[in-house]
Protein backbone atom coordinates (compact mmCIF):
# COMPACT_ATOMS: atom_id res chain seq x y z
CA UNK A 1 0.00 0.00 0.00
CA UNK A 2 0.49 3.81 -1.35
CA UNK A 3 3.11 5.29 2.39
CA UNK A 4 1.00 8.37 2.18
CA UNK A 5 -2.17 6.33 2.56
CA UNK A 6 -1.15 4.32 5.07
CA UNK A 7 -0.64 7.63 7.05
CA UNK A 8 -3.78 9.28 5.71
CA UNK A 9 -5.41 5.84 7.10
CA UNK A 10 -3.50 6.15 10.65
CA UNK A 11 -4.07 9.40 10.95
CA UNK A 12 -8.27 8.81 10.24
CA UNK A 13 -7.91 6.40 12.91
CA UNK A 14 -5.92 8.37 15.73
CA UNK A 15 -9.05 11.17 14.74
CA UNK A 16 -11.78 8.68 15.65
CA UNK A 17 -9.45 7.30 18.90
CA UNK A 18 -9.09 10.93 20.07
CA UNK A 19 -13.49 11.43 20.07
CA UNK A 20 -13.92 8.77 22.56
CA UNK A 21 -13.66 9.72 26.15
CA UNK A 22 -10.23 8.78 27.07
CA UNK A 23 -8.71 10.25 23.98
CA UNK A 24 -5.71 12.60 24.44
CA UNK A 25 -3.33 11.22 22.30
CA UNK A 26 -0.65 12.98 20.78
CA UNK A 27 -0.20 10.76 17.74
CA UNK A 28 -2.54 12.35 15.40
CA UNK A 29 -0.13 15.45 15.61
CA UNK A 30 3.20 13.07 15.14
CA UNK A 31 1.76 11.14 12.25
CA UNK A 32 -0.01 14.32 10.26
CA UNK A 33 4.47 16.04 11.17
CA UNK A 34 5.51 12.96 9.32
CA UNK A 35 3.15 12.97 6.21
CA UNK A 36 3.82 16.95 6.26
CA UNK A 37 7.46 16.76 6.47
CA UNK A 38 7.50 13.68 3.83
CA UNK A 39 5.46 16.15 1.56
CA UNK A 40 8.20 19.52 2.30
CA UNK A 41 10.77 16.76 2.05
CA UNK A 42 9.93 15.19 -1.70
CA UNK A 43 7.42 17.32 -3.74
CA UNK A 44 8.23 21.01 -3.11
CA UNK A 45 11.87 20.87 -3.17
CA UNK A 46 11.23 19.12 -6.67
CA UNK A 47 8.77 21.76 -7.83
CA UNK A 48 10.86 24.25 -6.77
CA UNK A 49 14.12 22.65 -8.98
CA UNK A 50 12.13 22.50 -11.50
CA UNK A 51 9.53 25.59 -11.95
CA UNK A 52 10.78 29.09 -12.49
CA UNK A 53 10.48 31.90 -9.95
CA UNK A 54 8.06 34.20 -11.95
CA UNK A 55 5.81 30.92 -12.56
CA UNK A 56 5.78 30.14 -8.39
CA UNK A 57 4.73 33.93 -7.72
CA UNK A 58 1.65 33.50 -10.34
CA UNK A 59 0.72 30.42 -8.62
CA UNK A 60 1.56 31.83 -5.08
CA UNK A 61 -0.52 35.12 -6.03
CA UNK A 62 -3.22 33.29 -7.02
CA UNK A 63 -3.94 31.20 -3.74
CA UNK A 64 -3.80 34.46 -1.75
CA UNK A 65 -6.88 35.45 -4.05
CA UNK A 66 -8.61 32.09 -3.62
CA UNK A 67 -7.62 32.39 -0.10
CA UNK A 68 -8.95 35.48 0.33
CA UNK A 69 -12.07 34.55 -1.78
CA UNK A 70 -13.53 31.90 -0.12
CA UNK A 71 -11.78 31.10 3.49
CA UNK A 72 -14.36 34.25 5.34
CA UNK A 73 -17.30 32.22 2.85
CA UNK A 74 -16.59 29.34 5.37
CA UNK A 75 -16.48 31.25 8.78
CA UNK A 76 -12.49 31.20 8.52
CA UNK A 77 -10.69 33.95 10.06
CA UNK A 78 -7.09 32.81 10.58
CA UNK A 79 -7.36 34.01 14.33
CA UNK A 80 -5.64 31.50 16.64
CA UNK A 81 -8.72 30.21 19.16
CA UNK A 82 -8.41 27.87 22.11
CA UNK A 83 -9.26 24.54 21.72
CA UNK A 84 -10.81 23.77 24.65
CA UNK A 85 -13.09 26.45 24.70
CA UNK A 86 -14.05 26.48 21.24
CA UNK A 87 -15.48 22.58 22.11
CA UNK A 88 -17.37 24.25 25.18
CA UNK A 89 -18.96 27.21 23.42
CA UNK A 90 -19.47 24.23 20.46
CA UNK A 91 -21.00 21.33 22.20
Amino acid sequence: MDRPVRRYRRVRGHMAAARQPAGGDAAPEDTNDARLSEEERDAIPDFREHSHEARRSRLGTRWVAIDAEHCPARGVTGEDIDPEEYVVENS
